[in-house]
C-alpha cells in the first residue's frame, strides 16, 4: 500500500540508493569500503519513512481496565503526546469509545493499524467490531493502513481462539473492507513470534491458516504478519541483564518464527517488544535499562543486524497501564514511555526514530 500512495518518496530513496551506492569509507589501511543501504521491506503497509511505531493502550489512569469508556478527551490528549515522536500506531480494540482514534489519528497525520480483539466463543461480537471498524475506517480511509484481526489468539490461555477461526474472522473483515471500498486495506493478525513455525512451540500454536490468510487476502506490496518478539524474556528467563545487547535474542526469533513466514513471501512487523522500567528486580527493570533497550532496538530495525534488512516495528507501550497486575515479575504495570495518569513528560529523552 506504501507504493501505491508515495511514488515519489520512493523515487527520492532510489535516488539516494544510486548516490550511496557510489560513495565509498577510506578505511585506516586505505581500502575502500561501500556501505549498503540497509532493505526496506517488500511489504511495506506504512507510509511513514520511520519504522519506529508504538502501541496505544488506552487504559492508563488508576481504575481504568478494558471495559472502561475512554472520553474522547483522553484519546485527544494521549494522540497529541504521541504525534511528537511517533507516526503510526496499532490499537488493540475500537470497543470502549475506541472507534474515535481513528479519526483524531488521521486530524494529526497518525497512521494506525487497527486492532480488533477476538473474543472467545463469541463471533457476533467480534464481527460487530469488524463492522464498526470498517465503518470508521471508511470515513478517514488514509490513516488507516491494517485491521490487525487478534492478539496472541495463539496463545494457550484465556484469550486463546482457534487458528481457523482468526482465519474466517479475517475473511469477513476482507469482505466489508472490498464492500467499503476499502481494497487496499491490509487484512493481518499479530501472533506470539513462534506462532510462525507450522506448530508453534511451548505454549504457542502455530498459525498455517492465519498465515495463509495474510497471503491471499492482500496484494502485492502489503503482505504482513504482527509478531511479538521480546528480547527482554530471554534474558530474563536466561538470567541475563543486557538491554542493549539484543542481537543474539533477535536471531533466535528469526529463526524460530520470523523466517518461516518471510519464506512464504509475507514480511513481519514487529508487533511488540520492549523492556520494562519497573518490576521484581530493579538492576534489571528499570528506566535506564529502558531507554538502553529502545535505542538498540532502533538500531537493530533501522537495518543494523545481521540481516542488513529495516523492520517496521511498535514499540510497547506508549503508557503505563496501572491494571496490568497479573503479569509475572510485576513488570504488567510498566512498559509505557510514559508513566500512568497523566504524565506529559516520558521516562527518557525519545532519541529520532530515523
Amino acid at each position: 500500500m506504501k507504493t501505491k500512495r508515495h511514488v515519489i518518496f520512493y523515487t527520492a530513496i532510489i535516488a539516494l540508493m544510486a548516490v550511496m551506492a557510489g560513495c565509498t569509507k577510506k578505511q585506516s589501511d586505505n581500502t575502500s569500503l561501500v556501505l549498503p543501504m540497509p532493505k526496506e521491506p517488500s511489504h511495506d503497509i506504512f507510509a511513514a519513512k520511520a519504522h519506529m511505531g508504538v502501541n496505544y493502550g488506552p487504559f492508563h489512569f488508576n481504575g481504568q481496565n478494558p471495559g472502561t469508556q475512554v472520553p474522547l478527551s483522553q484519546i485527544q490528549a494521549d494522540l497529541t503526546l504521541i504525534a511528537k515522536n511517533f507516526n503510526f500506531i496499532r490499537t488493540y480494540t475500537v470497543s470502549n469509545g475506541l472507534d474515535q482514534v481513528i479519526p483524531e489519528a488521521a486530524s494529526r497525520g497518525i497512521e494506525v493499524a487497527v486492532g480488533i480483539h477476538c473474543y472467545t466463543n463469541d463471533a457476533t461480537r467480534t464481527k460487530a467490531d469488524i463492522d464498526l471498524a470498517v465503518s470508521s475506517a471508511s470515513v478517514n480511509p488514509i490513516a488507516v493502513t491494517a485491521l490487525v484481526v487478534g492478539n496472541e489468539t495463539n496463545l494457550n490461555g484465556p484469550n486463546y481462539v482457534a487458528d481457523g477461526t482468526v482465519a474466517g474472522y479475517m475473511e469477513y473483515a476482507k469482505q466489508k473492507l472490498n464492500a467499503a471500498g476499502l481494497t487496499s486495506v491490509s487484512v493481518t493478525s499479530c501472533i506470539t513470534g513462534t506462532g510462525g513455525l507450522p506448530n508453534g512451540m511451548g505454549d504457542s500454536h502455530g498459525c498455517p491458516m492465519i498465515m495463509q490468510k495474510c497471503l491471499s487476502l492482500n496484494g502485492q506490496g502489503d503482505r504482513v504478519i504482527f509478531m511479538t518478539i521480546y528480547p527482554y524474556y530471554g534474558q530474563k528467563y536466561n538470567s541475563q541483564n543486557n538491554p542493549s545487547g539484543l542481537a543474539g535474542n533477535m536471531q533466535w526469533s528469526h529463526d524460530n518464527g520470523m523466517a518461516q513466514a518471510e519464506a512464504q513471501g509475507i514480511d513481519v512487523v514487529i508487533g511488540e517488544i520492549g523492556w520494562p522500567s519497573g518490576g521484581n528486580d530493579p538492576s534489571m527493570e528499570n528506566v535506564n535499562n529502558q531507554r538502553i533497550h529502545f535505542t538498540a532496538t532502533l538500531n537493530w530495525i533501522n537495518g543494523q543486524n545481521i540481516y542488513n534488512k529495516s523492520y517496521n516495528t511498535l514499540w510497547f507501550s506508549m503508557f503505563d497501564e496501572p491494571w496490568k497486575t497479573a503479569e509475572p515479575f510485576g513488570i504488567g504495570p510498566h512498559w509505557g514511555l510514559y508513566a500512568a495518569n497523566g504524565a506529559t513528560t516520558p521516562k527518557f529523552a525519545i532519541p529520532p526514530l530515523n
